[in-house]
């Protein structure tokens, strides 16, 4: 694939790349912590790490000014100002409690967990000889602790084999086909940031939840009042599209600690 950051320049007409699938975006069903909850899990997948920017939760917090995927220190204006991303990791798993393969995301402390199994017992985390784990999640907010421990388990069943090889192998499954774990655009980062300078008091911050929704809805008035001037035909067909993307595109995740490093993929668990 071309280096999607390349300098803008003059090119030939038998110069340019295309990627078929660069704009493939992929719905997942993720594994959402609950605050008091006690979940089991199976590791069906190799951890995935990225790096998301987000805004102090409460007074004092250090954040960053906006929200988002960084696309790499490299790429990442407001990294490089100073305003480390957090650290997160995204695996596959097997929820116990349905038996479906979903998507878990997590920080540090639960990466650190599954590590810590790794260089102790010497074998994978997870996989078809994996365990089971048992995650306890205590409090709430950025008050939530994790308590996690492994049992045995049988390997996978041929009905769990073929599931984990559908979703993932015979699909070509990329993480970043996911849009939750797409990094921005160094142009999009870069916009942003220059937008938190100038935020008035009561404004979101930029990249986050309340920020695309306010975009989203932007866009959906201008279509509707375009729509009425006759300048756009189907004004119906218009608002409903803007709202499935939106209800696609966006989601909010947990904070975490941050760590200065580069947005690649950690040494494999599995």
């Amino acid at each position: 694939m071309a280096d999607q950051y390349r300098a803008n320049q003059e090119i030939d007409w038998g110069d340019e790349e295309f990627d078929s699938e660069e704009q493939k975006t992929v719905k997942v069903e993720m594994l959402k912590f609950q605050p008091n909850t006690t979940y089991r899990i199976r590791l069906a997948s190799k951890p995935y790490k990225f790096f998301r920017h987000y805004s102090p939760r409460r007074e004092g917090d250090k954040g960053s000014p906006i929200q988002g995927v960084s696309p790499g220190k490299d790429h990442d204006v407001v990294w490089q100002g100073g305003f480390a991303p957090s650290r997160r990791y995204a695996a596959w798993v097997i929820d116990r409690v349905d038996g479906k393969l979903k998507v878990m995301e997590f920080g540090s402390t639960i990466f650190k967990r599954f590590k810590s199994y790794k260089e102790i017992q010497k074998k994978s985390p997870g996989g078809e000889n994996g365990p089971d784990w048992v995650v306890k999640v205590k409090g709430s907010g950025m008050n939530t602790e994790y308590e996690l421990d492994h049992q045995d388990a049988p390997p996978y069943t041929d009905e769990e084999k073929a599931m984990i090889n559908e979703m993932t192998v015979a699909n070509n499954f990329k993480w970043t086909d996911v849009r939750r774990f797409r990094p921005e655009t160094p142009e999009t980062i870069a916009k942003w940031f220059e937008e938190s300078k100038n935020l008035a008091e009561g404004d979101p911050v930029p990249g986050s939840f309340e920020y695309n929704q306010r975009k989203w809805e932007m866009r959906k008035a201008q279509q509707e009042s375009a729509s009425n001037d006759g300048v756009i035909e189907g004004p119906a067909q218009a608002s409903v599209r803007v709202d499935g993307a939106y209800k696609e595109l966006f989601n909010e995740g947990d904070a975490s600690s941050g760590d200065d490093d580069k947005n690649v993929a950690p040494g494999e668990l599995f």
